[in-house]
């Protein structure tokens, strides 16, 4: 089967004045620098023969989205499968999360993802890439822990 090329982009920086994890709440979009990285990550692409442009559900994945496939005439296809972590933290200030060392995952109910959750919708993703683009280049842009993820199950590392 030939490869598949996956470019797996985190959205920019958000504005978020309150410093609190904004997880899967709504209405959290990019700052201005997020719109330069986003940017920076479009030109960065430009080059590529990207034949799709994914995303995650939330606003900063969807405008960095729109940012990248803009200069490939791309729309932009949102996937579940590439949504923030569903964490009992959300909303919850980056001072409290300093104090349990940003441990989001440990002694957490099962109604929530732990690592072996998200890279299993990782994988359920990447086999319908595989399916659906065959030697071709796509783009999907996500968040920071299901990247941080992506990268450890690509190179065969533990999940925690």
């Amino acid at each position: 089967m030939p490869t598949t090329t996956l470019h797996l982009v985190r959205h920019g920086e958000v504005h978020n004045p309150q410093a609190i994890l904004y997880g899967r709440l709504p209405r959290f979009r990019l700052s201005e620098r997020g719109r330069e990285q986003a940017r920076a990550a479009a030109e960065a692409l430009r080059a590529e023969p990207l034949v799709a442009v994914y995303t995650s559900p939330m606003l900063r994945a969807r405008q960095t989205a729109g940012i990248i496939a803009e200069p490939h005439n791309l729309p932009v296809q949102q996937s579940a499968l590439l949504n923030e972590i569903h964490s009992p933290h959300q909303g919850r200030p980056y001072a409290e999360l300093d104090a349990i060392k940003w441990n989001l995952y440990e002694g957490i109910g099962p109604e929530y993802e732990q690592p072996e959750d998200i890279v299993a919708r990782l994988q359920r993703f990447a086999a319908r890439l595989r399916r659906n683009h065959p030697g071709q280049a796509v783009a999907a842009v996500t968040h920071g822990d299901v990247v941080i993820h992506a990268q450890l199950w690509a190179r065969g590392l533990a999940l925690t």
